[in-house]
């Protein structure tokens, strides 16, 4: 056994210990955060991230999984294979928990208490297993559970749930070790490791990249320290594992983009994000920002005002005890010794690994430039930091009182160690409480919504804006706020920007008059819900039109900033409203234009129950002689053999079919070439693209 480490055999089963810490971690969670009397069915938190994952919970909830949703992004439904969530590991938890309940506010309350409990239970494994003893272990995972990044992303529930990085430490220290003098246990391919891995890889693909990243790490330090091939063995098995759980996650992603074609209006990553969301150690070693001790309080707002780029990377702060550790551990991987301290070197070798991973400036903005700029978060890697500098503590304290331990010393350090990281780690101010009375009234708003309206009715929303992430006033995820708080109706928000359920919703909500009332009736909604929030003049200018075509709001609330007005049935006259937008293959080129290289096609999006008649109108451009094909359905609908440079005014008719259809744009083999052609790369350019229905165009 290392010099660091001392196991003493048990009288208590090691699992005891575990489940201690996990209630502790539970009730401190608990009581920030919850309210008397207790009501899990009240959200603890709603409004941004939060409110995304509520939508995201209700849709596994209700229909097993987050990927489509009939219920909102009317009259189409929504699909979100264009915003990934690579997280089985969740979704099976909440499809269980659905088994019971379809309340998401239950089940999101339940997922981020649960959160303490078994990042708690996870980490004192992890460090038992790794030779820390009894009492240590307790308190280290008991400050590794109450994290300020734990109540710091609250509303991001599911980057809270950091359970997963204790066994990718526990992985990671023992393929560093491995055969290190006296180190206990080692490491082998077998079923239950490649098991933990796999679930530990579903939670997230920042907690399974940064864990593929410790894994490998960690397995060639190992095999360099060992001088043998088995740890590289095992960490290309464990490494082999987390790509295949996150490859086969994001299976059903790819499939749909190879379907439907990529969408580069959603949430399109810049290769600087990874510098502005990467690490700071000194947000790792400074106060967490709202400290109940003011003048530390002071002290961090003066920093956040005082430097560039402060984020959220200011949840990554340690605490006291995680900064004490963090600086040990660094002091062991510079001045240590490596074989008699080798899990403690290792553990310093670990974090100074993560830091200049994630840093800003680091190995992680050259990953962000050459390979991806998807994983800009790159300050999430503190976590990982966290537990790390936590067992370095642990592993130093073993090594102080090695010989002259006795259990009233370990408690003393326990009960210091807890004490501390309560006081510290947890923010005095910036939290939210749950509270049933701030909720009320909107549980009571949108039960006299569902009410007014009937089973399965359809409510247009405004204003328009669109999903995810967007900056409108509203906020980017209010609009999925109905669809919470209501059972048994369609809503309009809440399908992926730029696909066809986004485009006819943006397109509708700039009509007004007639125009409105035949694309809403037509398309079978039978209201519309106005947030006055999202309006410079809360509205009034909007809502003097629908008073003046629709009447009085069937449903107001004056205080909350909500009115709905009844849509009436369709009658004769009425026109539908068909959305048409550039679909596969189109690349923008400037202004109303795009370019492609190949074949690619118009969306078209009749949202009635019949054929339409639709016109359109639009100029095509070929940079090099070719065969321009159009055709809807199996039918071709007419060609133009362009020359290069040569523009087209194409002029067609179609039968708009019900629902999402595809006007083909063939980009078929040359004809007789121009001379010009052999140095131009082929494409074709498409602009000042209009429709309307056959008779009003």
């Amino acid at each position: 056994m290392s010099s660091e480490t001392r196991v003493v055999p048990p009288r208590i089963p090691a699992w005891v210990d575990d489940v201690v810490a996990a209630l502790f971690s539970l009730a401190v969670g608990a009581c920030v955060f919850l309210s008397l009397p207790l009501d899990l069915h009240t959200p603890i938190v709603t409004g941004g991230d939060a409110t995304s994952a509520q939508y995201l919970i209700k849709s596994i909830l209700e229909h097993g999984s987050y990927t489509r949703n009939p219920d909102v992004g009317a009259p189409f439904g929504a699909t979100m294979y264009d915003y990934p969530m690579p997280e089985p590991t969740h979704h099976a938890f909440f499809r269980l928990l659905g088994l019971f309940s379809k309340d998401p506010f239950l089940a999101f309350n339940l997922f981020y208490l649960l959160g303490f409990a078994v990042a708690a239970y996870t980490a004192c494994w992890a460090l038992r297993r790794n030779g820390i003893g009894r009492w240590p272990a307790i308190a280290g995972a008991i400050a590794f559970a109450l994290l300020p990044f734990h109540f710091r992303r609250f509303g991001h529930v599911f980057l809270a749930s950091y359970a997963a990085i204790p066994v990718f430490a526990h992985y990671t220290l023992q393929l560093a070790t491995y055969r290190a003098p006296h180190v206990p246990g080692t490491v082998r391919i077998g079923a239950l490791p490649l098991l933990a891995i796999a679930v530990a890889a579903g939670t997230g693909v920042y907690y399974a990249w940064f864990g593929l990243l410790f894994i490998v790490f960690a397995a060639a330090l190992g095999a360099a320290q060992s001088r043998r091939w088995q740890p590289l063995r095992v960490g290309a098995a464990f490494a082999a594992t987390i790509v295949a759980v996150i490859a086969l996650s994001l299976l059903p992603n790819a499939l749909y983009h190879a379907s439907e074609g990529a969408n580069a209006a959603v949430a399109a990553r810049q290769a600087f994000e990874s510098e502005m969301y990467g690490l700071r150690i000194t947000q790792l070693l400074f106060p967490t920002p709202g400290h109940r001790i003011a003048v530390l309080d002071a002290f961090m707002a003066d920093y956040k005002d005082s430097v560039q780029y402060v984020n959220e990377n200011s949840a990554a702060a340690l605490g006291i005890v995680g900064a004490i550790g963090f600086m040990i551990a660094l002091g062991a991987v510079f001045f240590g010794d490596a074989r008699r301290h080798a899990a403690l070197w290792a553990t310093g070798a670990a974090c100074a690994a993560g830091v200049l991973y994630a840093t800003i400036g680091g190995f992680g903005a050259i990953v962000g430039r050459l390979l991806t700029p998807e994983l800009r978060g790159l300050n999430r890697i503190s976590v990982f930091i966290g537990f790390f500098a936590l067992y370095a503590l642990l592993c130093a304290f073993e090594i102080a009182t090695r010989g002259r331990r006795r259990r009233a010393v370990d408690v003393a350090f326990t009960a210091v160690v807890v004490a501390v990281a309560c006081f510290d780690q947890i923010p005095g101010k910036g939290l939210v409480h749950q509270s049933a009375r701030v909720i009320a009234p909107r549980k009571a708003l949108y039960a006299r919504i569902r009410a007014a309206l009937p089973g399965g009715a359809r409510v247009f929303e405004l204003p328009y804006t669109y999903f995810p992430e967007s900056p409108h006033r509203v906020g980017s995820y209010s609009l999925l706020e109905p669809y919470l708080f209501t059972q048994g109706l369609e809503w309009s928000f809440g399908d992926m920007h730029g696909r066809p359920a986004d485009v006819w919703n943006g397109q509708v909500a700039a009509l007004d008059g007639d125009d409105l009332a035949g694309a809403l009736a037509l398309a079978g909604f039978s209201a519309i819900y106005v947030d006055r929030r999202g309006y410079e003049d809360g509205g009034a200018a909007v809502e003097r039109g629908l008073r003046a075509h629709f009447g009085a709001p069937i449903v107001e609330d004056a205080n909350l900033g909500r009115a709905v007005y009844r849509v009436p049935p369709p009658r004769p006259g009425m026109v539908p409203h068909v959305a048409v937008d550039l679909g596969r293959g189109w690349k923008a080129a400037g202004g109303d234009a795009a370019s492609a290289a190949g074949d690619a096609d118009l969306v078209v999006a009749n949202p009635t129950s019949s054929p339409v008649s639709l016109a359109l109108r639009f100029r095509l451009d070929s940079a090099t002689s070719r065969k321009l094909v159009l055709s809807y359905g199996d039918q071709v609908i007419t060609a133009y053999s362009v020359r290069g440079g040569e523009r087209v005014e194409a002029s067609v008719s179609i039968q708009a079919q019900p629902g999402v259809s595809r006007l083909l744009v063939g980009n078929e083999a040359p004809i007789a070439a121009a001379a010009q052609d052999a140095a131009t790369k082929p494409s074709v350019r498409i602009s000042g693209l209009a429709w309307g229905v056959t008779g009003r165009f």
